[in-house]
């Protein structure tokens, strides 16, 4: 099977994860692993469509890096995506890839960093009583 075919919860995510970690280590190993990375977004909006969209059991807070100097990039959440059914995975990601490790056609920033985080306040939290 080499075309992505839209199942929720399905091995496509881990396979494109694999493609953007194994860009990273032949092209750009001096970035901080997808893998070992805490995730944040810049823009509180953008957070609340993420915090929607894909976890709307969980809380969200406010954050601020504890070490700035520490390993970190700034990418486009908008290019971790799929390609369209049916078509050829492994092109269309290792090329989604390749931007989001350029830092390019950032519309949806997120910064992966090594820095531990600290809490600063709680913005929104889970329905109570959610079960995902």
């Amino acid at each position: 099977m080499s075309c992505y075919t839209q199942q929720s919860g399905n091995p496509w995510i881990l396979a494109r994860e694999l493609a953007f970690e194994s860009v990273r280590l032949k092209e750009y190993p001096q970035l901080p692993s997808r893998f070992s990375s805490s995730f944040v977004f810049e823009d509180m909006e953008h957070a609340n469509q993420y915090k929607g969209n894909f976890t709307p059991w969980n809380s969200l807070y406010e954050v601020e890096l504890v070490t700035p100097e520490a390993p970190s990039h700034r990418a486009g959440f908008n290019l971790v995506e799929f390609p369209p059914p049916h078509v050829e995975f492994v092109p269309v990601v290792m090329t989604l890839a390749r931007k989001y490790w350029q830092g390019m056609e950032v519309q949806v920033a997120e910064l992966i960093t090594k820095s531990p985080l600290r809490v600063k306040a709680l913005v929104s939290s889970g329905p109570a009583g959610y079960q995902p």
